[in-house]
């Protein structure tokens, strides 16, 4: 299924994930006990070696490849595979066909999830305007003109809290980071919250400012993520908001 092999690449990419496709189970088996890989989606009905039986072998390498985080992908009815999936080994799994915003949200929950991943900036927030669109009564256009001011201000902010930093005017630190937090808290974003809130706290507390900019570098990774998934989401209200 290259089409949606491809289409899921330009999602991942859009949000600075490098992606690696292959055509066949036999492949990807030998990539994965060769590559350092944070996470692998296996379709079930891969040609070859299936998605099961290279979940199984994953399962015996020797760790850390033992542990890597495995996303089961099936057109077939989840209730009929469930079992046949947790058996091989997977962590989670996912239905066809999905949208972006699961495809994110497993992704993320995967990540999470593994022990292997040290750093939260690997970790990946999935946006949510429910609370925007429940304010506006359903209006797209609030919610575009909301989500245009979150980008252009963070992007701001950003390069505020970054000069600030230079100076290492701790109180601005703590001010800048401090209002970048509600905005950032009312689209869900809980990762880099979580981080703005570290910030925050670190410069708040006088922690030394080797610290506070190892955390701003975090921050900034993770929004070299979010800010493409905006602008996605942007297109399409946009384009929803043309068809109707």
């Amino acid at each position: 299924e290259q089409y949606n092999l491809e289409l899921n690449k330009v999602i991942l990419e859009r949000l600075n994930i490098d992606v690696t496709l292959l055509d066949s189970g036999a492949n990807a088996l030998e990539l994965i006990k060769k590559t350092p890989f944070d996470l692998a989606i296996l379709d079930i009905q891969m040609p070859g070696l299936s998605g099961l039986e290279i979940a199984e072998r994953v399962r015996g390498l020797e760790h850390p490849l033992d542990s890597l985080p495995l996303i089961a992908s099936t057109a077939a009815t989840l209730n009929d595979n469930i079992e046949s999936i947790k058996n091989a080994g997977f962590n989670r799994w996912i239905a066809k066909p999905f949208s972006q915003e699961d495809l994110i949200k497993i992704i993320t929950e995967s990540l999470a999830a593994n022990e292997s991943v040290e750093s939260s900036t690997e970790q990946l927030d999935s946006l949510s305007i429910d609370a925007l669109l429940e304010i506006s009564q359903g209006n797209v256009n609030f919610v575009l003109n909301m989500l245009k001011l979150y980008l252009t201000s963070t992007e701001d902010n950003i390069a505020q809290l970054q000069e600030a930093m230079a100076a290492e005017e701790r109180e601005n630190v703590e001010r800048i980071a401090h209002k970048m937090v509600s905005p950032t808290r009312h689209l869900n974003l809980t990762y880099f919250t979580n981080s703005l809130k570290r910030i925050e706290l670190y410069a708040q507390e006088g922690k030394e400012f080797s610290q506070i900019v190892l955390q701003f570098e975090k921050a900034t990774k993770m929004w070299q993520r979010i800010a493409p998934l905006i602008k996605m989401k942007m297109e399409e209200l946009e384009n929803s908001a043309v068809s109707i």
